[in-house]
């Protein structure tokens, strides 16, 4: 039985020598080499579909399908194997049939537009060992769904994930520290943008429209939907566009240990409602709060010095912000179509109101402007078709110096109060200019002691019927309050 099974075991050996080699093995479809020192990495291009980078050291640039003796459709996987240490220039660009990728962790760097329009790449596993993502070097990747960089990467190039009309989740390490413009541009599917540092989010250089959050609008830290955001206490600088279209965010707690914002830092945050900012801030960034269209309430803090341009633009919810008394000039479209402002009280450390400030505030009714200011640039309160009331600090022929022509709404106001004082502005809503009780009610408000402050809420209700307690408290009130003479009262009730 053994010499029979011996024997055919023979027979098989020498049949199989007889047949070629691509009957038990894959074949080598083409070779060469790709290393910067030519022979250091070299290519092998299997039957199968496989390409393999083998050697050590660093990839030659341009390696792609324009000067390469194979067809880069026959490519479905590729294997790196250890020792490579880059990912060259338009290495794979335009291998439209890849399916998957094999990094080792000795690469360091995958050079721009590597895997640009590999459209049929799925899913990429980077190593940690990776520091650098070029220039749209995932470009047109639209099969590719999610993307978790890993730490250790420390920066993104432009468009580098341009264009993935399928990425839906991204996960930022806290490695990064740049990402470059429209690094996301084009990614209309993305929905998740998730980190687990959020005092290193707050440092992330961000370029022109690179955030994702502009396309994503959810910001998750550690997992969880980041709605109303306290800055950590660690952090003091928040940088341009850290949460460009954040709209998850609902509200905002910057503490006193913050003292910059940076430009677009909370633009385009279409859900939130409520921004503080502690003491200790002294400049907020251009476009701080740009587009941020359901924002009501604003605290802003009183180491304030500058409003920026287009802080508030188009901030149509908010209806008042009190300006702090540091403040020396309200930026270029500071206000711009905040469509709900009623008043607003400029303080007298003011000094240049600058064009399109309050453009199209057209609910606002009144304003006090103080003598500090010398100069009311063009356009700052056009379109303000409700203003009725102002109140001017200096003279008549002061107020005409400081006012640009293009100032309609302002120099044709149905009232101008001169040599007024900033808590002479109307407080309310419903005691108009020209109604003959007007001055009698601006006397009580700012009379000190105070006779009254109006029902609440910006409502003074003029036609109300007062109590004969309420008669006898005014009048008391207006003579400084006195203290009676006399302890015995006459009234049961």
């Amino acid at each position: 039985m053994k010499k029979r099974l011996f024997s055919s075991f023979l027979v098989f050996c020498m049949v199989a020598l007889l047949l070629p080699v691509g009957v038990f093995s894959v074949d080598i479809i083409a070779q060469g080499v790709c290393g910067v020192n030519y022979e250091n990495v070299t290519w092998t291009l299997y039957s199968s579909g496989t390409l393999t980078i083998q050697g050590s050291g660093e990839m030659l640039g341009f390696f792609n399908a324009n000067n390469i003796c194979f067809d880069s459709n026959e490519v479905t996987s590729i294997t790196i194997d250890y020792g490579v240490t880059n990912i060259s220039e338009a290495a794979f660009s335009d291998f439209a049939y890849l399916e998957n990728v094999s990094i080792p962790a000795s690469v360091k760097s995958i050079g721009s537009w590597a895997f640009e329009n590999c459209c049929n790449l799925e899913s990429i596993s980077i190593p940690n060992s990776v520091t650098r993502i070029g220039d749209a070097t995932f470009r047109n990747c639209s099969k590719l769904s999610t993307i978790s960089l890993p730490e250790g990467v420390e920066y993104l190039g432009w468009r580098a994930f341009g264009d993935c009309k399928n990425l839906k989740s991204i996960s930022i390490p806290s490695s990064m520290k740049e990402i470059y413009h429209e690094a996301f541009w084009g990614c209309d599917s993305l929905a998740e943008v998730h980190i687990s540092n959020l005092s290193k989010w707050c440092e992330l250089n961000f370029g022109d429209g690179a955030n994702p959050l502009i396309f994503a609008h959810n910001l998750y830290v550690n997992d969880e939907l980041v709605s109303d955001l306290v800055i950590p206490s660690d952090v003091t600088k928040i940088g341009t566009a850290a949460f460009n279209g954040c709209d998850s965010l609902e509200s905002v707690t910057i503490h006193s240990n913050v003292t910059s914002i940076g430009r677009s830092a909370f633009r385009d945050c279409t859900g939130l409602k409520k921004a503080i900012i502690s003491d200790g801030m002294t400049s907020l960034g251009e476009a701080t709060f740009y587009g941020c269209t359901k924002l009501e309430e604003v605290e802003l803090p009183k180491t304030l010095s500058t409003i920026e341009y287009d802080t508030f633009y188009g901030c149509k919810n908010i209806k008042n912000v009190k300006i702090p008394a540091g403040v020396t000039s309200i930026g270029y479209a500071s206000f711009y179509e905040c469509k709900s402002l009623s008043s607003i009280s400029i303080p007298d450390s003011v000094t240049e109101i600058e064009g399109y400030a309050f453009y199209g505030c057209s609910n606002l009714n009144n304003i006090y402007i103080p003598k500090s200011v010398t100069r009311i640039h063009e356009y700052a309160f056009r379109e303000c078709k409700g203003l009725k009331d102002v109140s001017y600090g200096g003279s008549e022929k002061e107020f005409k110096l400081v006012v640009d022509d293009n100032n309609n709404e302002l120099i044709y106001a149905d009232h101008i109060h001169y040599n007024a004082l900033p808590d002479q502005a109307n407080p309310f809503t419903d005691v108009k200019p020209g109604a003959y009780y007007y001055d009698a009610v601006l006397w009580a408000v700012n009379h000190t002691p105070q006779i009254t402050n109006g029902t609440g809420a910006g409502i003074f209700s003029p036609d109300a019927t007062c109590t004969r307690g309420q008669v006898v408290t005014f009048l008391w009130r207006a003579m400084g309050c006195p203290e009676p003479t006399s302890a015995s009262n006459p009234f049961v009730d």
